[in-house]
């Protein structure tokens, strides 16, 4: 069973204080002011802590699009993950996923965590406890397999939150052998797609919390139909 205190991480995007968690600080000039850049993971934010942003959200937008994402992890049988101002909204700390192209086969874009159906009952049991303190969790396994999507979708607030298979491309040596159900596909939990409109986008703390428990990248991977 996972410590409760890991399923939610303070996560902060504009943020200096960021304690142990590793990363890359990179200095940049863009948009007529000094920008910081940190990569943490595949994952790249601004830090603006240093000086006063002056720029509009397109004006951040188009300067994140030309970095060079750094690729770790499940990033390399994947599409790497980028963040950037949203567009939907008005305030320009709220970040969301940039789509990658849809795929050769015209398959959706996935983004989501390998994962095993006993960690996502893992981690459903903790989102149960915490949504509902005062009622016992029943002893029959069935009702956590059937409702665990449910719970941690209400524990995190995720607009999608859902299991399906993608493909697995390139070296799948940093895709743990119990997420792939079969050679060559892999069992995600899926957080959006690249249909999705930004609005349902899940934020980058909601990402961060399940990296945290996983102890695994997410990515964008091509979906393999059911039928």
């Amino acid at each position: 069973m996972f410590a409760r205190r890991d399923i939610l991480t303070p996560f902060s995007i504009i943020s200096t204080n960021i304690g142990t968690i590793p990363y890359t600080s990179v200095h940049i000039s863009g948009v007529g002011v000094c920008q910081s850049i940190i990569y943490y993971g595949a994952v790249c934010f601004m830090n603006t802590s240093s000086t006063k942003m002056t720029s509009t959200a397109s004006q951040l937008e188009r300067s994140l699009r030309k970095l060079q994402i750094s690729k770790s992890g499940s990033q390399e049988t994947s599409t790497a993950v980028e963040w950037v101002p949203s567009t939907y909204s008005s305030d320009a700390s709220q970040y969301v996923l940039v789509r990658p192209p849809r795929a050769p086969c015209g398959n959706r874009r996935l983004f989501g965590f390998p994962i095993v159906k006993k960690e996502l009952w893992n981690i459903g049991t903790i989102a149960f406890k915490q949504i509902q303190p005062n009622k016992t969790l029943p002893e029959n396994n069935a009702f956590i397999a059937m409702n665990s999507l449910s719970f941690l979708e209400e524990y995190l607030g995720l607009r999608v939150c859902t299991m399906a298979r993608g493909k697995v491309v390139g070296n799948s040596k940093n895709i743990p052998a119990e997420c792939m159900p079969s050679p060559g596909k892999v069992l995600l939990l899926v957080l959006w797609r690249d249909t999705e409109p930004e609005a349902t986008c899940p934020t980058p703390s909601q990402v961060h919390s399940l990296e945290v428990k996983l102890k695994r990248s997410p990515g964008w991977w091509v979906e393999v139909p059911q039928f």
